[in-house]
Parts: structure tokens; C-alpha cells; sequence
């Protein structure tokens, strides 16, 4: 909520991330509509990963270019989310270990297995690795 109307400085907000802002005098129709963007945008059980490719989190399944469903196991949906949930960032190999082998120990070759696997069932190259650091959705 501001009162800010200055084009640099609600550019500014722009780089902090901030993707809704809502000017002053509120009105509880302008409250209402950017709470429904918000609660869409963070609960929604469909995710866009690609132009192509949308996640469905209820569902558990991939569906690939609004045709094409591609079920999925659990800890696939987990990372996928995983990795939108990171998708400005690199997701470690680290933090794919806690989050979804949790309790267990992760091998390289289960998690490079484990990526072929889910790899072969999208029919685009969605999973890109950073040698060293961990993996990332591709945004093109």
C-alpha cells in the first residue's frame, strides 16, 4: 500500500521483488482484487513451469502443451515444486536432500538417476544442471 505515484520510486519496488502494489486512496474493491491475485498466485494447485508445461499439484501429473498429461510419482511433483518454489535460484544438492529424501541418505548416482527418470518423461529439457552447485528450471 502506498501513496507513491513517482514513477522511479515505484520502479524501484519493481527491483525488490515486489510484484503488487496498490495506491492510496484504498478502496475495498482494489483490496479485494490484489488479495485474490495473491491467493491465486500462492494456492493455486497448477503451476506454469514452461509456456508449455503446467504442474498439477492436486493431480500430481504434468500437463504438456494443455494436451498431453504425464503422471507423476510423489517425490517428482516434490522436486518439480521444489525447483519452481527456487526458480530465481539454484536448488542444491543440498536442498533437494532435506526436502525430499528428508531422513535418508541421497547418493549421487539415486539423484542422477532419479533426474533421468523424470527427464525422459518431459518431452522438453525443463531440468537443467549447474555442475557442482544443484539443479534449475529452465526459463525458456
Amino acid at each position: 500500500l502506498t501513496a507513491h505515484s513517482n514513477e522511479e520510486y515505484l520502479m524501484n519496488l519493481i527491483n525488490l521483488n515486489i510484484d503488487h502494489f496498490i495506491l492510496k486512496p484504498l478502496n475495498s474493491k482494489k483490496l479485494n482484487l490484489a488479495l485474490h491475485k495473491y491467493i491465486n498466485r500462492n494456492f493455486s494447485q497448477e503451476i506454469m513451469l514452461h509456456q508449455d508445461v503446467i504442474l498439477n499439484l492436486s493431480k500430481r501429473e504434468l500437463l504438456y502443451k494443455n494436451s498431453t498429461v504425464i503422471p507423476l510419482r510423489k517425490r517428482e511433483k516434490e522436486f518439480l515444486h521444489l525447483l519452481y518454489k527456487n526458480k530465481n535460484t539454484i536448488t542444491t544438492y543440498m536442498q533437494i536432500e532435506m526436502e525430499l529424501w528428508q531422513d535418508k541418505y541421497m547418493t549421487n548416482d539415486a539423484l542422477k538417476s532419479f533426474i533421468k527418470e523424470l527427464r525422459n518423461k518431459i518431452p522438453i529439457n525443463l531440468i537443467k544442471n549447474s555442475p557442482q552447485d544443484g539443479y534449475y528450471l529452465d526459463k525458456e
